[in-house]
């Protein structure tokens, strides 16, 4: 259950902590005074959308934290799986910037908004004035229903399966063309690239290996100068008619004749002698680097040639010989594939039709679980509207089953709610047929199955009573109070019957304090506790007699709640 709510800087509120009891938690207040920030803030908690206009004039930041009791088995799972934790508590909170920007977190951990509406959603079930309108929405009926009928997720699951087998089916069906001139032009296209990227002949390294006699050609020139300048220095004679080469070979022999002598004149001629030969080595190879530079104008035409062949083909077939040769890989096995096309077409009709059939019987189980699920729900929404003072007579219809229906998601049903408000009324749509009244207690009777079914800790309710007054609200405050015998209920209201029946009372107010509105949330004592009751019914909480008035409908809430 929710056990206490910290809100700080958001809207009209600077810091406001309110503690929640088991039962019936009822929050009341003039119109403006700030009721829907409570309900703002707990949808951030649940990962509502962060915007910054939430965020206190003047403040930069506004923080939001929930400390929830982990009551059921489901909850602490939850728990576990999301965190790695095992606790009986859990301490959800969500910062927001001036930015826009928003922290979320459970037990300190920060946590994705994905994550926190998984976690939260066991937690809470948040009944808000968006979702009347989705009951007037046709397309939302069948979504609505498969809620109550749980077995067909896995159903939608496996029909999703099938779905995605038949899409891809359907895709290689299309590659074919519609037909025989769509298959030969496809087959040219291939050959032509098929043909094109063997007939290259393109091997790994080759591109690099082309730059770097492209740096040759261009810098030729340089490279021959400094190659001819070395030789000279190396082989031409001075005045005294000795080269450099000749004057190291002379050298070396000069301290070969003397090395019997020293070790260390041996040492020294030996390395003279390996100069001499590296000498020689450089001078024949410098030769030879020279005579393979003799690139004509035809030759660095032909190497610029092949690079743009391999950038061409980098561009039209992938960025790298890797991906170039698995296009052609690809390449290939499609033209062996459409060349026996005849064959190929036939192998996927017929696997199109085994997969149709299987998503045809998932679609047909869905409808079973469905059509069962509907009369369950007829009943127990007939019997809850009872409760609520209507004698309405509800019915779920399906569409017709088509011989070939057009697979969604969903399967092949669509599902509409009709509904008879009054005894001898013919049934029809709900959006054409219900008052807002009327929409608020279907929605309440909706709610409370739900819950029923999904055992969720804690409803809460913002103005659930919409449209109600008189004999309606109490029946409506009684539903509210069997509700809340078995999970937390927190209900924002301006009825007072529905204020009566409460476990604890928060009154919301603002008032004006230093030239800044202020909201505050207080916890009732009896005495607030049936001045608030006096106020909602009319009386102000003024009169002896609104205050009789009150008193007499708190205690006759307190014997309904203590026979249930």
């Amino acid at each position: 259950m929710l056990k206490s709510l910290l809100i700080k800087n958001i809207a009209l509120i600077s810091s406001v902590q309110i503690d929640f009891a088991r039962g019936l938690n009822v929050l009341s207040g003039e119109t403006g005074a700030g009721k829907s920030i409570v309900i703002d803030s707990i949808n951030l908690i649940l990962g509502g959308r962060a915007d910054k206009s939430l965020l206190r004039h003047g403040e930069n930041a506004a923080y939001v934290e929930a400390v929830f009791d982990l009551d059921t088995e489901e909850a602490r799972l939850a728990l576990k799986e999301l965190t790695g934790e095992e606790d009986e508590t859990a301490v959800v909170s969500r910062t927001l910037d001036a930015d826009g920007k928003s922290d979320a977190r459970i037990n300190g951990r920060a946590a994705a908004l994905s994550m926190l509406r998984r976690f939260c959603s066991v937690l809470v079930d948040l009944h808000g004035q968006h979702e009347h309108q989705s009951l007037l929405k046709v397309s939302e009926h069948l979504r609505i229903l498969d809620q109550f009928a749980p077995e067909t997720a896995p159903l939608k699951t496996a029909l999703s399966a099938e779905l995605k087998a038949l899409h891809k089916i359907e895709a290689d069906l299309n590659s074919f063309g519609e037909d025989g001139e769509d298959r030969a032009r496809r087959l040219d296209v291939l050959k032509f690239q098929i043909d094109e990227i063997e007939g290259a002949g393109l091997y790994e390294g080759e591109e690099e290996e082309l730059k770097g006699r492209r740096e040759l050609i261009v810098n030729q020139e340089r490279i021959l100068s400094g190659l001819s300048t070395a030789n000279g220095l190396l082989s031409d004679e001075n005045a005294e008619g000795v080269s450099a080469s000749d004057a190291l070979n002379r050298a070396a022999a000069a301290l070969e004749s003397v090395a019997e002598y020293s070790l260390e004149i041996e040492e020294y001629a030996e390395k003279l002698r390996t100069a001499c030969d590296l000498a020689d080595e450089a001078l024949q190879g410098a030769a030879a680097c020279a005579e393979g530079l003799d690139y004509s104008e035809k030759d660095a035409d032909a190497l610029e040639a092949r690079l743009e062949l391999i950038r061409n083909f980098k561009r039209k077939y992938g960025g790298s010989l890797d991906k170039i040769n698995q296009f052609l890989e690809k390449a290939r096995a499609e033209y062996d594939r459409i060349s026996g096309g005849d064959a190929e077409i036939a192998r996927l009709n017929k696997q199109k039709r085994e997969v149709a059939g299987r998503a045809r019987a998932v679609c047909g189980s869905l409808r079973v679980l469905r059509e069962k699920a509907a009369v369950e729900l007829e009943t127990k929404i007939a019997s809850e509207l009872s409760d609520l003072s209507m004698k309405a007579h509800f019915k779920v219809v399906f569409n017709e089953t088509v011989e070939t229906p057009r697979f969604t998601a969903d399967g092949f049903d669509t599902a509409e709610f009709l509904l008879s408000p009054n005894p001898g009324e013919p049934l029809k749509p709900l959006a054409k047929i219900i008052s807002g009244g009327e929409l608020s207690r279907f929605m309440l009777a909706l709610k409370n199955i739900g819950a029923g079914a999904e055992n969720t800790p804690t409803m809460i309710f913002d103005e659930i009573d919409t449209g109600i007054s008189g004999r309606v609200g109490q029946a409506v405050a009684c539903k509210m109070a069997r509700i809340a015998k078995s999970r937390q209920v927190v209900c924002v209201t301006h009825m007072p019957q529905i204020a009566a029946m409460a476990d604890r009372s928060f009154l919301i107010s603002k008032s004006e304090q230093e030239e800044k509105t202020l909201t505050a949330v207080n916890t009732l004592d009896r005495t607030g506790f049936i001045a608030e009751i006096g106020r909602l019914t009319g009386g102000g909480g003024i009169s002896v007699h609104a205050e009789k008035q009150a008193a007499d409908m708190a205690e006759w809430a307190q014997k309904f709640k203590a026979a249930l």
